[in-house]
């Protein structure tokens, strides 16, 4: 039992210290806001090449530039990671009850740096943009992808990736608040 609550600890330690590698809180913002301070971590990159190529998008639909969030940034992460060991994409599904909006986008047999896969993944999401209809701006299940991509009351995103032992890379990126289908965006 006090080898068990000793394994425990050095666990819990180790599991706090890596979330706090490679984060800080910047001047005036929350714990939510990641900032990458590791420029060697491809995972970090990954998430902050994501942001800035929503940000592009949304720009044009005049939106706020998103917030990364620790939070969403872990959860996308995870569920891209869970995606890549399923390595099935006929059976690719959303985190059920998150509460939080989520995109996903897959590139079988990928062989291109993952810096690729930011950019590709955003571009075929604001693809939908030419099926949304303007004139009723009502939710559409051909446009959900591109609707939460530029929703104005989106504030933060967190975005990860994995690639699978197939080398399908699977992308996964969180939103908060999550877009609601009634709404125009």
């Amino acid at each position: 039992m006090r080898l068990a609550l000793y394994i425990f600890t050095f666990l819990m330690i180790v599991v706090l210290h890596t979330a706090k590698v490679g984060t800080r809180t910047p001047p005036g913002g929350s714990p939510n806001h990641l900032q990458t301070t590791r420029k060697d971590n491809p995972n970090h990159e990954f998430h902050q090449l994501c942001r800035q190529a929503h940000n592009k998008y949304r720009k044009i639909h005049s939106a706020p530039p998103l917030k990364s969030n620790s939070t969403l940034y872990i959860m996308a992460r995870s569920w891209a990671r869970r995606l890549a060991i399923l390595d099935d994409t006929s059976k690719v599904t959303h985190r059920p009850g998150s509460g939080f909006g989520e995109n996903i986008y897959w590139m079988p047999r990928s062989k291109a740096p993952y810096k690729e896969y930011a950019q590709k993944a955003v571009d075929a999401w604001y693809e939908e943009e030419k099926d949304y209809d303007y004139s009723h701006g009502v939710y559409s299940s051909q446009t959900a992808h591109f609707t939460q991509l530029v929703w104005v009351s989106t504030m933060e995103v967190g975005c990860g990736y994995n690639v699978s032992k197939t080398n399908t890379t699977f992308v996964v990126c969180n939103y908060a608040p999550q877009r609601r289908h009634s709404r125009r965006i």
